[in-house]
């Protein structure tokens, strides 16, 4: 999923139609009055089947109230790289994640993403950045976001999006990203290593009364470009992650557990479980990435993921499952993850955008028998008040 599900704590269907005014005067005043540099704050060869069972994950406790009935069908192709492009549909993102080494050998992590939102949601068109860095020297988690309303930039190849200096572009395996927090800059490029992934094997998934929505990922992208820490930019290297996801489905109204692994035998691993303001889970899906990028859809009944420990934030009260095993017998893989900074809590500053965690973490283990290192990220939605 590679982003956070906006508004999960807000009653449905019912009163929509009287929060819409006030969701609206909202987001004018944020863009009117967000300042233009943000305050910190912020996708083998087993048996392949479609949608994994259920696997034992921390029992949610959303806040939402309980999901209306199903959105319409949708279109049932993706077609690459037209569809890089945006669409007309109630919410887009394009989300990067990536690791950099600095030309003096200091090293941080980043997330990223701008989001799209208009249809049945607000209406006028709006875009919505988030960025957030991790300083591997000092070990801090420093995040942002802008707001404003989409001015009509639409390339006829691809996708560009800019809000208050942010911006992200690109097409067919080549993007870009800028932006900023306080205390750092970035400006990067990115080059497919490997092509993309349609999860679910055509990249429309379905999760139920939740409504369809399209996911492709690039799974391991080469990024080069500048980074700035104060007043010190330095060239920068490193290896990068993309989703693309968009549909008229209620990203807003559901939670989740999304993991992008990237490991040192060169394959990778997304796995994300769905999951209703009830708690029941609307889908579970993991894609495993071969060596020559062919990619595998995992059966859930090899699957099995557990958290060891919960970390409680000290600002929100948020309960997350943290320090966590996945185990994939199909794969003879077991992998062990631990989050590189604990407090890895964004904190919007509006009252619409709910808090979420999205950390780097140190990924180690065993496939078929051989040792294995890699780093990932991983995304938590609906653990905390919105």
């Amino acid at each position: 999923m590679g982003s956070c599900g906006f508004l999960t704590g807000f009653p449905q269907r019912l009163i929509r139609i009287l929060f819409l005014a006030l969701i609206l005067s909202l987001l004018l005043a944020l863009i009117a009055c967000q300042p233009s540099t943000p305050t910190p704050l912020p996708s083998p060869q087993p048996s392949a089947t479609v949608v994994p069972a259920p696997v034992p994950t921390p029992t949610p406790k959303p806040t939402a109230s309980a999901i209306p009935t199903a959105m319409p069908s949708a279109p049932t192709t993706i077609a690459l790289p037209a569809d890089d492009a945006s669409h007309a549909s109630d919410v887009e993102w394009w989300y990067y994640n990536g690791y950099l080494e600095a030309a003096d050998g200091s090293e941080y992590g980043f997330h990223a993403a701008m989001f799209e939102l208009g249809g049945n949601i607000v209406p006028i068109e709006i875009l919505m950045g988030h960025l957030a860095i991790t300083d591997h020297q000092t070990e801090t988690f420093t995040f942002g976001q802008v707001l404003g309303q989409k001015l009509g930039e639409d390339p006829l190849e691809g996708f560009a999006a800019t809000v208050k200096g942010w911006r992200v572009a690109g097409f067919d395996g080549e993007y870009a990203l800028a932006g900023s927090v306080e205390g750092y800059d970035l400006d990067l490029s990115f080059s497919a290593v490997k092509p993309p992934v349609l999860h679910g094997g055509d990249g429309l998934l379905d999760f139920h009364e939740a409504g369809k929505t399209y996911y492709y990922t690039y799974p391991r992208l080469e990024v080069t470009g500048m980074l700035t820490v104060g007043d010190v930019s330095q060239e920068v290297i490193g290896s990068g992650w993309l989703d693309h996801q968009w549909g008229d489905f209620r990203a807003f109204e559901v939670g989740w557990d999304w993991f992008s692994l990237q490991l040192n035998d060169d394959t990778e691993l997304v796995f994300f479980s769905v999951w209703a303001p009830d708690g029941r889970i609307l889908g579970r899906l993991a894609t495993f990435v071969n060596e020559d990028g062919s990619a595998v859809t995992i059966d859930g009944d090899d699957i099995v993921l557990r958290s060891n420990t919960t970390w409680t934030s000290p600002k929100t009260g948020g309960q997350y499952p943290s320090n966590w095993q996945i185990d994939i017998e199909a794969l003879g893989m077991s992998l062990s993850l631990e989050p590189l900074v604990e407090d890895s809590e964004f904190i919007p500053p509006d009252p619409i955008t709910p808090i979420y965690w999205e950390g780097e973490v140190v990924v180690r283990g065993l496939r078929e028998g051989r040792p294995v290192e890699g780093r990932g990220f991983v995304e938590l939605v609906g653990y905390a008040g919105g």
